[in-house]
């Protein structure tokens, strides 16, 4: 008899950048998601991120929003790099989330 064991990352649908944004707890209108890989089959253990932030008055909030999300359960690392001359006219922000291993 071969039964199928359910395991965690089959619950785990393709990954969409409105649920990043879901997961990051942020206001959509905040920033814009210009890429983002997954990585990890079948459990997603780590995912990549360039976030552009255009809305400079919201940059605090983003980054706060980015810092709450680090914990036991996902190593959260980023760099910020603005843009524009000779007005700032956004930050780019390469975010890496790393899930920690269960055990």
């Amino acid at each position: 008899m071969n039964e199928s064991k359910s395991r965690g990352s089959d619950k785990i649908a393709s990954l969409s950048p409105e649920a990043l944004q879901k997961a990051l707890g942020l206001a959509r209108e905040s920033y814009k998601i210009e890429r983002w890989w997954k990585f990890g089959q079948p459990r997603i253990d780590r995912i990549a991120a360039t976030l552009n932030v255009t809305k400079l008055d919201e940059l605090g909030k983003v980054l706060t929003g980015i810092v709450s999300q680090h914990g036991s359960a996902a190593q959260i690392s980023f760099e910020g790099f603005p843009y524009g001359t000779p007005i700032l006219d956004g930050v780019r922000i390469h975010l890496q989330i790393d899930q920690t291993p269960a055990g």
